[in-house]
């Protein structure tokens, strides 16, 4: 018998089993980012999947409603975006009512916490640019058409006369 040197098998694991091995560990790290919503960063950047902040916010608005969370459902603001155009909506807006009373969720905010006066209280006080009141839309309506329909700022106290 003859004997060519001193052959051995292959040692170690090869290049292929590497890249397989850290390839398919990527694709794990990819499939639990996105089951865990992981991913948002990414699809909020390239608009993936439109309406989803509606969706997300009419789910709030429902738990809010449910549980009688005045001031989550009258007066904290959502930033959605409808048809291209930011908007600030809360869930006593029509925009979002109309789509709980499907589910029969219903909530009272008063006349203290009308639509109009904490729309009115939101140009005003959270800094919506003068120049942008004509354009932001505030639970369906403009800066500017909530100050021309007369709306009252109900956490101004009226001045007093002496």
């Amino acid at each position: 018998m003859v004997m060519f040197g001193n052959r051995r098998g292959q040692e170690g694991i090869t290049l292929t089993t590497l890249l397989l091995i850290v390839l398919g560990v990527i694709v794990v790290v990819v499939i639990i980012l996105g089951a865990t919503g992981g991913l948002n960063f990414v699809f909020d950047k390239i608009n993936i999947v439109p309406g989803q902040s509606l969706e997300s916010v009419r789910q709030s608005c429902g738990l809010a409603g449910k549980n009688e969370l005045k001031f989550d459902y009258c007066r904290e603001f959502k930033e959605i975006e409808v048809d291209g155009q930011k908007q600030f909506v809360t869930c006593s807006s029509k925009l979002i009512s109309d789509t709980l009373a499907a589910d029969e969720i219903y909530a009272s905010c008063g006349d203290e916490l009308s639509v109009e006066k904490v729309a009115v209280a939101f140009c005003n006080n959270k800094g919506v640019k003068a120049s942008e009141w004509d354009k932001v839309k505030v639970n369906g309506q403009t800066c500017k058409e909530l100050e021309s329909s007369g709306a009252k700022n109900p956490y101004i106290k009226p001045e007093t006369t002496s």
